[in-house]
This record gives structure tokens, C-alpha cells and sequence, in this order.
């Protein structure tokens, strides 16, 4: 059994437009400095040093990421014919090239669709916000046709530029399934140098441009699940909490606009150890019924993603216009004055006052994911070093990674249709039984903190 990391967030009520105030003059504050990760939510200043020690990765002459053997969760294992990539292709009957299976984040996203029953509906409307890769189309189509009823009231409502070929692929096979929505200007948007900052000008005002056009051509949709799986690629991730700051409060606003009732969203974001990450969790979780915390097993516990999963958007577009338009006009005066200044982000909303057992929530978390990451990232530096990458330590680890593939597997892919009800029993199951054991360990944590 390899456990979940699941944390489950009370939902909030309360209102933003009367704890902040929609007349305030100024929603955000600015710094000349980086807002730096802060000790009372659980960060550790020797986190850093063990995250910057991964740049050895970066000087190997090599293309191989020989060193990931140390992680048991790997969609490809060295030598070994049953690979998580090739049992996929396989599974799924997928015999065309351009439509196989070879990303990681096909299999977060399959783990959440299981866990999570996010796309579980009669008719699905589902669209991805700033996602460049294709793992997370490639599963809702999959897991659409495996589990639910087909693909047949569908549709897919692509916002950015993918592969050509791949979109072409599936409208041949599912006529009209994937419509293609992207806005052009968007695609442009480079964050892929060296060191990718959305602080630039330019950068946000593509953010801006995107954000308008993209809610105007699907603002009309009945969308029951939004994703944003966007990745910064900086050369060094210690501050890709800080940068990233308008780029997900951008996806929370755009998924507030379009989201269907009862629909669900699944954002990625990444550290957890400042105030205004925080307080934009907040918010969302006054939008939302349900809100998990979920870093899953394809995701290397070496990196700092993890995916919020909001469940059940509590209002109408329709029917709660009103109340909506009040919520999202402060929400985008917050945002724009985000982009305003060329200085660093220090807080936003600064009446709003986060309840401290929020706060102890996501301290407990953050320490909770920070020590298993510092965990793997050591193994990973200590194999590296040793220069020995054939010997015992490589077939110990491997053998770990077979082990953890035919666990997984099971749980997530059974050989059957008829199974497919009792692993989702047997999933859920373990998410109420993690979710519990978690806040049995937060109550004992926080009953110890210094008040």
C-alpha cells in the first residue's frame, strides 16, 4: 500500500466584496524585495539549500535522467518491457503514434479523475486554461470512454496551442470532440528562458490579453470541469511560489467566470509559504463546496507542484450574475493592480485576515510535503555522487519501481469494466481514510503550536 497525500480544506463563507471592501483604493501592497517564505508556515531556511543542491542535475553530461530510478513513481523504467507508458498504450487499444501515451501528467490527472470523480457527469464541457501539454486531454478523453458512457455528449474546449497532429488525430477518431479555442496571442506568451518571470511588463499584459479574449469566446459554456496544469520553467524554482503569483490568481479569476454549477476545477500550484498564495486559496474555497489538497504519486515528491481540487462550484452564471459580477470586478481590480507596478508582490487584500487555523492547516501541510521532498532530493544527490548507477543501489530502486507500477496499476487501471466500480469504492475508501488520518495528525500538531 503506498499512501496518498491528500489534505481536505474547510470551505469558507464569507464574503471578499465586505471583508476588503469593493471602494478600497489599494488591494495590493509591493516590495522592492521578493516576499520571502515564512518560518511560522513551516518553512525551513535549509529547504532551499536542499532544493539549489539539485543543480548538480544540470552539469551531468548526459540527457538522461538516469537519477529519477530513485523515485519509485516513473511512467518509464529502464530495461523493463511493462512500463507504465507501454501497459497504457496497451490498455487503452492505442495502436497511432501521434495519439500514445508518454506524459506524466496524463497519469496526475487519471489518479485525480479516480480519486476525485471530477469528470464523472452525464455531458462533460470540460477546457484547460495555459495547459501546453496534451496528459491531461489524453486522460479525460480516455477515462470518458472507459468509464462513463463515451465520448458521444462531449466536448473538449482547447485554450491553447497544442501539437497539430495530435488535435487532428482525435477529431478524426471523435468528430467535433476537441474544439479548438485558443487565443493566438496567448501562444506567444514565452516563458520558457532561462529564468521566466511573469513580473515582466510584457508578460502581463499577454496574461491580461489572454485572460479577456479567452473568457469571451467560451463565457457561454456550461463548463463542469477547468483545469490549469501551466508550468513556469524557471532555472531555479526557490521562488517559483512568488512568480507565479498573477499567473494562478489569473486561473482562479478565469475559472470563476466560466465555471458551470456544481462544476469542479483542478489548479496546480506550487510552495505554500506566503500570504497572498494563501489568501487567494482562501478565496477560492468560498466558491466551492468541496477543496482538497492532492499531490499525486506522478508527481515527484523532488518538485513542489501539488493540485488543489475544488469541487462543486456553489453558484449559477445565470441565476447569480449579480452576486458573481460584484465578486469578479474586485478580483480583476486586485489582479490589475498585481500587474501595475514592476515591484515584487507583497501582499493583497490586506483587511482580509486569514483564520488561524487556516493558517496552522497549511503549515502542517507544508511541513509534511517539505521533509518528504527534502527526503528524495537527498536520496537523489547521494546516488549521483556515489557514481555508481549499475550497482545494487540501481537494482534495489528499480525493483522499488516495478513493485510501485504493478501496485498502481491495479488500483487504477483494473482489467475489467465490471472492476472499475469496486477500485472507485476501494479509492474513495482510501481518499475518506487519508483525508481523517491527516486531521487526526493536524488536531494533535496543532493542539502543540505556541498560540
Amino acid at each position: 500500500m503506498y499512501n496518498p497525500l491528500i489534505f481536505k480544506l474547510n470551505t469558507s463563507n464569507f464574503d471578499l466584496n465586505k471583508s476588503v471592501g469593493s471602494d478600497s483604493k489599494s488591494l495590493v501592497l509591493f516590495s522592492s524585495v521578493i516576499n520571502l517564505p515564512l518560518s511560522y508556515l513551516g518553512f525551513q531556511h535549509f529547504l532551499y539549500r536542499t532544493k539549489n543542491s539539485m543543480n548538480i542535475t544540470k552539469n551531468l553530461q548526459t540527457k538522461n535522467d538516469f537519477y529519477y530510478v530513485v523515485n519509485p513513481f516513473e511512467n518509464k523504467i529502464s530495461n523493463y518491457e511493462d512500463s507504465l507508458d507501454q501497459l497504457s498504450n496497451h490498455y487503452f487499444n492505442i495502436k497511432n503514434e501521434a495519439m500514445q501515451i508518454n506524459s506524466m501528467d496524463f497519469y496526475k490527472f487519471w489518479e485525480m479523475l479516480l480519486f476525485f470523480e471530477v469528470g464523472d457527469t452525464d455531458k462533460l464541457i470540460y477546457t484547460n486554461i495555459n495547459d501546453k501539454s496534451e496528459g491531461f486531454i489524453q486522460a479525460i478523453i480516455n477515462y470518458r470512454q472507459k468509464i462513463n458512457n463515451g465520448l458521444s455528449n462531449d466536448k473538449i474546449l482547447n485554450t491553447t496551442k497544442l501539437n497539430k497532429i495530435f488535435i487532428d488525430n482525435y477529431n478524426k477518431s471523435y468528430p467535433n470532440l476537441i474544439n479548438n479555442k485558443y487565443v493566438k496571442k496567448a501562444s506567444k506568451k514565452n516563458i520558457d528562458d532561462k529564468e521566466s518571470d511573469i513580473q515582466n511588463s510584457k508578460k502581463r499584459k499577454t496574461i491580461d490579453d489572454t485572460n479577456n479574449l479567452l473568457t469571451d469566446k467560451i463565457k457561454n459554456e456550461n463548463i463542469l470541469l477547468i483545469t490549469a496544469n501551466d508550468d513556469l520553467n524557471l532555472y531555479s524554482d526557490n521562488y517559483e511560489e512568488q512568480k507565479s503569483y498573477i499567473l494562478i490568481f489569473n486561473e482562479i479569476i478565469n475559472a470563476i467566470k466560466i465555471q458551470g454549477y456544481k462544476g469542479n476545477f483542478v489548479l496546480k500550484i506550487f510552495e505554500t509559504f506566503t500570504i497572498p498564495t494563501l489568501k487567494m486559496i482562501y478565496i477560492l474555497s468560498s466558491f466551492y463546496e468541496e477543496i482538497y489538497i492532492y499531490k499525486p504519486y506522478f508527481s515527484r515528491i523532488s518538485n513542489s507542484e501539488k493540485y488543489i481540487i475544488c469541487k462543486k462550484f456553489k453558484y449559477d452564471k445565470k441565476k447569480d450574475a449579480s452576486y458573481l459580477d460584484d465578486k469578479i470586478k474586485l478580483l480583476e481590480k486586485c489582479l490589475n493592480e498585481m500587474k501595475s507596478e514592476p515591484k515584487f508582490i507583497y501582499d493583497i487584500f490586506s483587511n482580509l485576515i486569514l483564520p488561524m487555523n487556516f493558517l496552522d492547516k497549511f503549515k502542517f501541510i507544508n511541513i509534511k510535503l517539505a521533509n518528504l521532498q527534502q527526503i528524495m532530493i537527498n536520496e537523489i544527490i547521494k546516488y549521483i555522487k556515489e557514481n555508481n548507477y549499475f550497482g545494487d543501489k540501481y537494482h534495489n530502486f528499480r525493483d522499488k519501481q516495478i513493485e510501485a507500477t504493478k501496485w498502481w496499476t491495479q488500483m487504477f487501471f483494473p482489467p475489467s469494466d465490471n472492476l472499475y466500480k469496486k477500485n472507485k469504492e476501494e479509492l474513495n475508501k482510501l481518499l475518506l481514510t487519508t483525508v481523517e488520518k491527516y486531521e487526526i495528525e493536524f488536531n494533535k500538531f496543532s493542539s502543540l503550536l505556541v498560540k
